[in-house]
């Protein structure tokens, strides 16, 4: 049971990703109207706050200040009512794996955690108490 919930937390498993469930609006620069940035994709205006870089840390992915002339990606995702921002020229099924979240750690700790207590509660003691006549 134990080489079995190491197994898991060590390898991905697909029945454990959380999908983000992308939708990508176009690609296009990042554009100074009056003194706002903004990307203008199919007539319709964004104002991006956050670009995300496209690369990830221990912390999560990455992300930086928009800057004028820069090539974005604006896309919507389920989890965020607002357009989401990335660098470059990213397809919709990149930006699918980059934002999926797996949660195979998470769950391969939690049943090492409850492995150990059971076994915790079911093993038999190892001192044993002698008495004295």
């Amino acid at each position: 049971m134990l080489l079995l919930a190491a197994s898991f937390s060590l390898t991905g498993c697909k029945w454990l990703d959380d999908p983000a469930n992308v939708k990508k609006v176009g690609t296009e620069y990042i554009q100074s109207d009056n003194g706002l940035l903004i990307v203008e994709v199919n007539g319709q205006k964004y104002a991006p706050e956050r670009i995300y870089t496209g690369s990830r840390t221990r912390d999560g992915a990455t992300s930086m200040e928009p800057v004028v002339g820069m090539e974005v990606t604006v896309f919507f995702m389920e989890a965020y009512r607002e357009p989401q921002f990335i660098a470059g020229n990213k397809t919709e099924e990149y930006l699918e794996e980059f934002f999926t979240r797996n949660y195979t750690f998470v769950f391969g700790v939690g049943v090492f955690f409850f492995i150990m207590i059971l076994w915790a509660v079911f093993s038999e003691p190892k001192v044993k108490i002698i008495h004295a006549d």
